[in-house]
């Protein structure tokens, strides 16, 4: 285990004792046992979950005021319902498996949600009965591309248990349906993997009859092409041996494997007995071949359904070669016997030399010749039919390479999609037949579904009308990944809780330096304002009696004078043209009023007064200098 697993491991056993904490909280009853109603709930959810999102069940019986026992009860219902729901997505992929399985598959959430709520072994547990429920379904599940019998039986295995998952409350009572349920299923998986053996076999026999066939007609073909090559031969007795006896001579090799069989034997006969005869050793021979081959010949024929006027007519026509070979051998021999030698001119004497060594070898191969056997004898002419050849280091093809490595990733059991058109079929690989280098492929039930050649498959898998299911149907797989899902997105919400706390401290923080610069700018403005006030303190009390000032008061603006100062309150009494009061306020106060400028002193009223003060002095001036 490496260090990255073991922190997954303990993340994983945080977040699992984290969704049962309330178990622990005393939130509910101390024999672990839910209430009634609670139930009720579970089973209502668990109902509508078979169809649909089972998040999206769960957020909606939360705002259900009858649920809010359940949620208060297990506050971690909408965890869970999203770990059983991400398990089901991964256990049942929709583009692996087809829409009946995934269908069925779904129906399950509800169950199982209900289950991991009451039962909490099922997510602890390795060797929980759910877990192994749902790990036979998913190997099975695989195998099943389209509507069937099988799809059928397979639902009403997840009717039964979706039936009676409602009526068990406890985790006992779940034990007990988890127990009856798999063993249901796990018959029905039994039952198809023992009739899908048995097609199995019959498709692997078959394409291994077949190969052998394919390769006893090669060999055949090509042992017939090795025994003719340098032979001439009648073109009647060449396609004899071509068409009707090349099927002899593969039945017999399919029989008997690797040794010479005697069809091979009656072959060498048939072409030997057809060559050119010059010496009585030779034709003592070859009347042994001409009176045994017609027997040999239909010997092997039985093994065919060559028909008997077809037959009559070959040996027929052997017969007539063979006659005339006959002939012409005999008479050839009679011609050698009396033939005199005439000379025309004398032999020197290396010609003589080197005709001696002629007959002499000629000679010893008579000699030979009369000695061998007739199948020695006959076996001597194919001395040299197979040449060996040197071997040389082929070059490296770069394409076979590249196939080799895609063909080694294949495993035998591994699933494939095969697109035929609009029709795709789910099959698996069974076999390699590596004698034809072919690759063989069954669906569920284990009939021959294609078999193609190593450049044929690679072709298939190229253009991708072959597609390999790369799929871990383990429920521990699923779990796992389901699980890392599921700490991801609590990392996530922790994270996104943090950054939300740190908003808001700083917005508080914000809100506490803006509050305290507000109460400085404030401090200030008093202190600024208490300053400029002293000043108009000042300015007040250098304001003479009879001095007008120009007041606003309730958005007018009212003339008025100062009239007098009372030294005991120091108050200023201010009033209108007519000597009546309008104001009466501290120093302080007009200062306020001086600094929000809602009273200030009005020249025009000064100016008025000494005009008339001038006026008066002038008049009484006046006066005077006429007295």
């Amino acid at each position: 285990m490496t260090p990255q697993d073991s922190t997954d491991t303990h993340e994983n056993q945080a977040l699992i004792k984290s969704l049962y904490a309330w178990k622990l909280s005393g939130t509910h009853s101390s024999n672990n046992e839910l209430s009634e109603l609670t139930i009720q709930c579970i089973n209502q959810i668990a109902i509508k979950a078979q169809f649909e999102d089972l998040e999206h069940v769960i957020l909606y019986f939360h705002k259900q005021p009858e649920f809010r026992d359940l949620f208060k009860e297990v506050p971690t219902v909408l965890e869970i319902g999203k770990l059983i729901q991400r398990l089901f997505l991964l256990l049942g992929p929709e583009k692996i498996f087809s829409k009946a399985v995934t269908k069925s598959l779904g129906r399950l959430r509800g169950i199982f949600f209900k289950i991991s709520i009451i039962d909490e072994d099922f997510l602890t547990k390795s060797t929980h009965r759910g877990r192994l429920y749902l790990s036979s379904l998913n190997q099975l599940g695989i195998s099943l591309s389209e509507e069937n019998e099988i799809c059928r039986e397979l639902d009403e295995c997840i009717s039964s248990l979706c039936r009676e998952g409602l009526k068990s409350n406890s985790k006992t009572s779940i034990e007990n349906t988890l127990k009856t349920e798999l063993a249901s299923l796990n018959e029905l998986i039994s039952d198809i993997e023992k009739r899908a053996r048995i097609f199995e076999k019959r498709s692997k026999e078959t394409a291994q009859g077949q190969a052998k066939i394919t390769i006893a007609k090669n060999w055949a073909k090509k042992r017939l092409e090795e025994l003719k090559n340098n032979f001439t031969l009648p073109k009647v007795i060449d396609n004899m041996l071509t068409e009707h006896w090349f099927n002899v001579l593969y039945l017999e090799h399919l029989k008997g494997g690797d040794e010479e069989s005697s069809s091979e034997i009656t072959a060498k006969r048939v072409i030997v007995s057809l060559q050119p005869v010059k010496y009585q050793e030779q034709l003592d021979k070859f009347l042994i071949l001409k009176s045994s081959l017609p027997e040999d010949l239909l010997h092997g024929f039985s093994l065919t359904t060559i028909s008997e006027s077809e037959l009559e007519e070959l040996l027929q026509a052997l017969h007539l070669y063979h006659e005339g070979i006959e002939k012409s051998a005999r008479n050839q021999i009679k011609e050698g016997s009396t033939e005199k030698i005439v000379r025309l001119q004398p032999m020197s004497l290396e010609k003589q030399e080197k005709l001696a060594e002629e007959r002499a070898l000629l000679q010893e191969q008579l000699e030979r010749i009369r000695v061998q056997s007739v199948n020695e004898w006959v076996d001597s002419h194919f001395e040299n039919d197979v040449k060996e050849t040197p071997i040389t280091k082929e070059p490296i093809n770069n394409s076979l390479y590249l196939n080799e490595k895609i063909l080694d990733k294949l495993k035998i059991g591994s699933w494939f999609d095969l697109h035929q058109g609009s029709k795709t079929l789910r099959c698996k690989l069974l076999s390699f037949q590596h004698e034809m280098e072919t690759s063989l492929f069954v669906n569920f039930q284990g009939q021959k579904v294609l078999e193609a050649t190593n450049e044929e498959l690679v072709e298939l898998l190229e253009k991708k009308r072959l597609v390999q299911l790369i799929y871990d149907s383990s429920f521990d797989s699923a779990y796992e990944k389901s699980l890392a899902l599921s700490r991801m997105e609590k990392k996530q919400q922790e994270q996104e809780e943090k950054i939300k706390q740190e908003m808001q401290k700083k917005e508080k923080d914000k809100k506490i330096a803006a509050e305290k610069a507000q109460q400085e700018a404030l401090k200030v403005k008093r202190l600024e304002r208490k300053i400029l006030v002293q000043d108009a303190q000042l300015k007040v009390e250098n304001i003479a009696i009879g001095s007008w000032l120009e007041l606003e008061q309730d958005n007018k603006t009212i003339r008025c004078r100062l009239a007098a100062r009372l030294k005991s309150s120091n108050c200023l009494i201010l009033t209108d043209r007519l000597g009546v009061k309008i104001m009466e306020a501290s120093n302080e106060q007009i200062a306020e009023l001086l600094v929000d400028e809602k009273i200030r002193l009005s020249f025009e009223g000064d100016v008025l007064e000494k005009t008339i003060a001038t006026v008066l002095t002038e008049s009484r001036m006046i006066n005077q200098g006429k007295g």
